[in-house]
């Protein structure tokens, strides 16, 4: 069993701070609903462009899939199913943009390409060697263009598959 001096010690200094404070208000607030911000909402659909894929949350209706047209001081309009549609900046509760992996496809690409072209051409440049430093100048020249060609090829690859790869990234809250 713990001695209770120690523990004593530790919650005091908090309990005389509490009661020098005095009580604070609280405010309920339903869960998964954050306070929205008409001033970051405006600032973040500004930086959105026309024809951008969204969706939008708001407490009376879901547009699972809509397309950004404009905002305004005080609704953002949007084109889903054909009908624009205006909503109000204070009713958003959630956004999100439909954004692809084309950079991370290409990254990916990139650096297995130059791993598998790199060990490729250096096994390639060494078959037709007869003396060492023949064997030493093909092999450093096969891993350098079997690095970059399939390097290359890797990351135009992956930047094609990443393009193709679409999420859903939330933007607010």
């Amino acid at each position: 069993m713990k001695p209770l001096l120690p523990t004593l010690i530790r919650v005091l200094p908090i309990l005389a701070i509490g009661a020098l404070i005095g009580p604070v208000p609280l405010t309920a607030q339903a869960p998964g609903t954050a306070p929205s911000s008409p001033e970051r909402l405006r600032e973040l659909f500004a930086q959105l462009s026309p024809r951008d894929d969204l969706q939008l949350t708001t407490p009376v209706l879901f547009i699972e899939r809509a397309t950004f047209e404009s905002v305004s001081p005080r609704s953002v309009l949007v084109l889903a199913d054909g009908q624009q549609t205006s909503v109000n900046l204070e009713e958003i509760r959630a956004v999100s943009v439909r954004s692809a992996h084309a950079l991370q496809g290409s990254i990916w690409g990139l650096g297995a390409g130059l791993l598998v072209g790199s060990v490729g051409g250096l096994l390639v440049g060494s078959f037709g060697c007869v003396t060492q430093d023949e064997c030493i100048s093909g092999e450093r020249d096969g891993a350098i263009w079997g690095a970059v060609v399939l390097g290359g090829l890797s990351a135009a690859g992956g930047f094609l598959l990443g393009r193709r790869d679409t999420y859903w990234k939330p933007i607010f809250p």
